[in-house]
């Protein structure tokens, strides 16, 4: 099993500057980084599967709540 904090960060400048050959975008950012984090938790499994704990994300059918 694989743990990872995902830290938070806020963009307080964010100034896309022009499209690059390969599709990307260059930019310029000035970033605060935040205590606050994901959790992310990876573990092997022979099926993909999402679940999800916030209610405002569209679900089809196939995320599961908590």
């Amino acid at each position: 099993m694989i743990v990872h904090n995902a830290k938070a960060k806020l963009n307080l400048v964010l100034e896309i500057l022009g499209e690059r050959d390969d599709g990307y975008h260059e930019v310029s950012t000035v970033i605060h980084t935040l205590e606050l984090m994901d959790r992310l938790t990876f573990d092997h499994s022979d099926h993909l599967a999402l679940s999800c704990e916030d209610f405002r994300i569209a679900n089809d059918g196939n995320i599961k709540r908590f």
